[in-house]
C-alpha cells in the first residue's frame, strides 16, 4: 500500500512540473529584423546574448499563449525598446513557427498585431496573447 502511495505521489509531481521548452526569440521584422515585431523564434541550442535576442519559454495557460522572457537574456537596448513602457507592441500579425506550434499542439497559430501588457516578475517578463 505504501508503494502504491509512493508511485501516485511521483506521478502527481511529474504532471505538475512539466517543463516548457526554451526558445530564442529575435526581435524586429523584415530581413534586417528592425521595427517592433517578432522576427523569428528558434530552438535554444546555444544562446549567446545578442542585442536583438532573448531566451523565452512559451506555453499555453488558460487557453492563451504565454511568453515568459528571461530578464538576464535581454540586452539594455531591447529592454528599452520592447519592455520599458509596460507594453509589448506588435506592428503586424506573427505566425508561430512549426516547432512552437507543434510543442503547443496548435495548428497555424497567429498572434495578432496589438499592444500587450508586460507583467514583470523577479526574473522574467510575461506576455499573454
Amino acid at each position: 500500500m505504501k508503494l502504491l502511495f509512493y508511485y501516485v505521489q511521483l506521478l502527481i509531481i511529474f504532471f505538475q512540473t512539466t517543463v516548457s521548452p526554451i526558445y530564442i526569440l529575435t526581435f524586429g521584422k523584415g530581413e534586417n529584423c528592425a521595427g517592433y515585431n517578432i522576427c523569428n523564434i528558434s530552438e535554444d541550442i546555444s544562446f549567446e546574448k545578442e542585442e536583438n535576442q532573448a531566451r523565452v519559454s512559451i506555453r499555453l495557460r488558460d487557453g492563451r499563449i504565454e511568453f515568459e522572457f528571461f530578464k538576464n537574456s535581454i540586452s539594455d537596448k531591447a529592454f528599452l525598446k520592447f519592455f520599458s513602457t509596460g507594453f509589448f507592441v506588435l506592428d503586424t500579425d506573427y505566425t508561430l513557427p512549426y516547432v512552437v506550434s507543434k510543442a503547443l499542439s496548435l495548428k497555424n497559430k497567429v498572434i495578432k498585431a496589438g499592444k500587450y501588457k508586460v507583467i514583470a516578475t523577479s526574473d522574467t517578463y510575461v506576455l499573454s496573447f
